[in-house]
């Protein structure tokens, strides 16, 4: 998750933009279920409501040329992600016209559960929409599990083409900047990947406030405070990426 920083006095502003293919109402029941006041933040745009508007509205050839036959991807009972989309959802490859990859359930869903049919889509040449590019997310028990944007990853190297909403593709920042109504000086990007937060806040040019408890927890060998300056130098020189800020754990 990616919030703008908060400001003092009655101009601070915050919006919270995710990596998740469900729709924003579904997002603030989780964000209430985890105890952030309604009034905490001013809106909240996941990865998915961004795909949707593209689908939608975008002008883009790419979109224009998807066709009306969709293959979902996700987990179970979450057909209603594509609802209002004008989309015939379809179970097989063969009719298909594009897919649509907006969630998965590590626990029966897997890059290697959906080699088979991504590898017939590449094939057939259909393109796939991506609604949550993180690779990996961390489970309650602090355990890497495969995320949404694995998948499209190996869709590529078979030669699939993919476009992806969420960070740190751009379209998604460019949105919450006009949500916030504020310039791009003057919000900070929030979030605990390097590779999606962090690089997406360079590319946007916001500050970046890196989240050391997160997916790289087990690289930064963190187990709670602030990690060892040793570790993170060396994660950020590995990655390239330099955060602005750092915390230990996203806490309000």
């Amino acid at each position: 998750m990616t919030a703008s920083a908060p400001m003092p006095g009655p101009s601070r502003r915050c919006s919270a933009w995710a990596n998740s293919g469900r729709r924003a109402a579904e997002n603030e029941d989780l964000l209430a279920a985890m105890g952030f006041d309604r009034s905490l933040y001013k809106a909240v745009m996941p990865a998915g409501d961004d795909a949707r508007d593209a689908i939608l509205n975008d002008p883009d050839p790419f979109y224009a040329g998807l066709g009306k036959r969709c293959l979902l991807m996700a987990r179970d009972g979450e057909d209603h992600l594509a609802d209002g989309l004008g989309l015939e959802l379809v179970r097989e490859v063969d009719d298909a016209d594009f897919l649509l990859l907006l969630s998965m359930e590590p626990a029966y869903q897997s890059v290697q559960g959906w080699n088979g049919l991504l590898r017939k889509a590449a094939a057939r040449g259909l393109p796939m929409i991506c609604a949550n590019p993180d690779f990996v997310r961390v489970s309650p028990e602090g355990k890497l599990l495969e995320a949404p944007g694995a998948v499209a990853r190996v869709y590529e190297t078979l030669g699939g083409a993919v476009r992806y909403h969420g960070k740190p593709h751009q379209r998604i920042y460019a949105t919450c900047l006009k949500l916030l109504g504020l310039p791009a000086e003057r919000v900070a990007a929030i979030g605990d990947s390097l590779d999606h937060d962090v690089a997406g806040a360079r590319m946007a040019a916001l500050g970046s406030i890196f989240v050391a408890g997160g997916i790289h927890y087990k690289q930064l060998h963190w187990t709670g405070g602030m990690p060892d300056p040793e570790d993170c130098a060396r994660l950020f020189a590995e990655t390239g990426l330099v955060p602005d800020f750092m915390v230990p754990s996203f806490r309000w």
